[in-house]
């Protein structure tokens, strides 16, 4: 039997991982985001009709409008699978963008997930402006 080492990561490699780290990333995220909405009675879909506004204009006040009523779990399908994807979308740019950083700086294991957490928190305070 031959045991194999894995040689360094090529850069498609790395990328690879990085975009599988930011859409596993992105998903907690996006339910965190909801539930936040709807603890502020904002509705529960409604931040994914926010990142969906682009293509369904309506849908976004439409939610706020009906939490404010006292419906927080209006749903409209197509918007809300498009704020999804656009959702884990971004995920996967921003994890492929920290992912390559990281090759490039090469830190430590330890100072890498430190950076990793700080990044992710950064990403999601800047993306929530």
């Amino acid at each position: 039997m031959q045991i194999v080492i894995p040689g360094p990561r090529t850069a498609e490699q790395t990328a690879e991982s990085g975009i599988l780290a930011g859409i596993a990333a992105s998903l907690p995220m996006a339910l965190v985001w909801m539930i936040a909405s709807a603890s502020v009675g904002d509705g529960f879909f409604t931040p994914m009709y926010h990142v969906a506004f682009v293509v369904d204009p309506h849908t976004w006040p439409d939610s706020l409008r009906f939490a404010a009523a006292g419906e927080a779990t209006y749903f409209r399908n197509e918007p809300f699978f498009f704020g999804v994807a656009m959702h884990v979308v971004v995920g996967g740019f921003f994890g492929v963008v920290f992912a390559l950083g990281a090759r490039l700086l090469r830190p430590p294991r330890r100072l890498a997930l430190m950076a990793g957490t700080a990044y992710g928190l950064v990403v999601m305070a800047v993306m929530s402006v």
